[in-house]
């Protein structure tokens, strides 16, 4: 490691070569200009995140002077603070390895590119041949308008494909074009998210179900849920058995997906499609009713999702058959079908995604155990043949589904 002056720094950048610049012990950042679509873009990811425990993060926004090679030093700064507060005691304890770092990170005052608030979303199907990125598992950054925090807490998915729709992107864009408009507004009173989630006071909320896709086809719905969401979907269950709902995962095996598009408020569905042809189409929820009247089926899309009415002795085959994960069909008059699948194993979304290192199992809807920081530097191990270095217990996965029992949860770390 050695100190440099800024013109050697912008020169490096001129020549589209990445810089590494050092936060703080165990946290750097390296930075790059690259090119995306045509597009020349800033590229900023961190380095350091993993020997916590967390995912790293990646930061990738548009150059709108391209004479500008100077550092962003507000994101260094906003990167080095999210690191800061991951650290913290509260931060640590029990988490499903795919939320381990927080979905969204405040800020009082935005600082120029950032936005006050940022969501961290996982890659999946796009290109990230030309750009620096971590060689850990990583985030990626979404600087959002100050209107659509609630749309990210409320159903990140819905903002993501949205965006995807506006910029071509499929399925959604991994260059932040800096002062771009809302996707959405902060009306919310039309939408039928407000049924499972408070936007007012967030006492309730959708929950995500990791791993579960929707598919809808010309004349079958199926619904694909790993058998490590049991917990979760036990959980659903139990708050309405007349009415149940969940948000879904990016459907990354449909050649297209729902998205919903606000105007004054009022919310309609687009589609947004990978090619030409569109046989299958992802869901960003899925809502099943037990309020049909007749006997048969009902499915129908509602803004980015799927509604699914059945009668009520319907509903509760099918609460029967989540309860013991078992597969579940029904088949209405005109022939339609609507079919819940389980799974075995939760679906990588992409190469980048956390994984074993010993047999490459899909880590992200695993449980991790992490200690506080100052739980994680009093477990150090002093390499004797290497002074400056020691080895550091800083988390534990659970690779059975769901979490360990309350009995046996204390005992990870003694």
């Amino acid at each position: 490691m050695e100190m440099v002056d800024e013109d050697w720094v912008k020169s490096r950048l001129k020549e589209d070569l990445s810089v590494t610049i050092v936060l703080k012990k165990n946290l750097s950042c390296v930075v790059k200009i690259c090119t995306v679509s045509s597009m020349s873009v800033f590229c900023v990811h961190s380095s350091g995140f993993a020997t916590i425990g967390l995912d790293e993060v990646l930061f990738v926004w548009k150059r709108d002077d391209l004479e500008d090679f100077i550092v962003p030093l507000n994101v260094l700064h906003r990167i080095a603070q999210i690191y800061s507060t991951s650290c913290e005691a509260d931060q640590a304890g029990v988490r499903q390895v795919c939320s381990r770092l927080p979905a969204i990170h405040s800020v009082p005052i935005a600082l120029p590119p950032l936005s006050k608030h940022i969501l961290f979303f996982p890659p999946t199907l796009q290109d990230f041949s030309s750009l620096s990125v971590p060689s850990s598992p990583f985030l990626v950054a979404l600087f959002l308008c100050d209107a659509e925090l609630s749309w990210a807490m409320a159903c990140p998915n819905r903002l993501l494909l949205r965006l995807g729709l506006k910029y071509s992107w499929y399925p959604t864009p991994i260059v932040n074009i800096v002062g771009r408009e809302a996707a959405y507004t902060t009306e919310t009173s039309q939408t039928v998210l407000k049924v499972f989630t408070d936007f007012r006071n967030w006492s309730f909320r959708m929950k995500h179900v990791v791993g579960c896709t929707v598919t809808l086809g010309n004349d079958a719905t199926t619904v694909e849920i790993p058998k490590s969401a049991k917990q979760e979907l036990d959980e659903i269950i139990s708050w309405n058995r007349s009415m149940i709902a969940w948000a879904t995962d990016v459907n990354l095996s449909a050649d297209s997906h729902l998205v919903c598009e606000e105007n004054d408020g009022l919310y309609t569905t687009q589609v947004l499609a990978r090619g030409a042809s569109r046989k299958a189409t992802g869901t960003s929820f899925i809502i099943i009713d037990g309020g049909l009247k007749t006997s048969g089926l009902q499915i129908s899309v509602v803004e980015d999702g799927v509604a699914v009415r059945v009668p009520s002795d319907k509903l509760e085959s099918l609460l029967a058959a989540l309860n013991s994960a078992e597969d579940w069909t029904t088949v209405g008059a005109t022939g339609s079908q609507f079919t819940v699948h389980w799974i075995d194993t939760c679906p990588q979304t992409s190469s980048y995604g956390p994984v074993s290192p010993i047999d490459g199992l899909n880590l992200a809807d695993k449980y991790q155990y992490g200690l506080s920081l100052e739980r994680a530097i009093s477990s150090v191990l002093q390499v004797p043949s290497v002074p400056d270095y020691g080895v550091r217990l800083s988390h534990v996965y659970n690779l059975k589904d769901g979490r360990l029992t309350p009995d046996d949860e204390p005992k990870v770390f003694r």
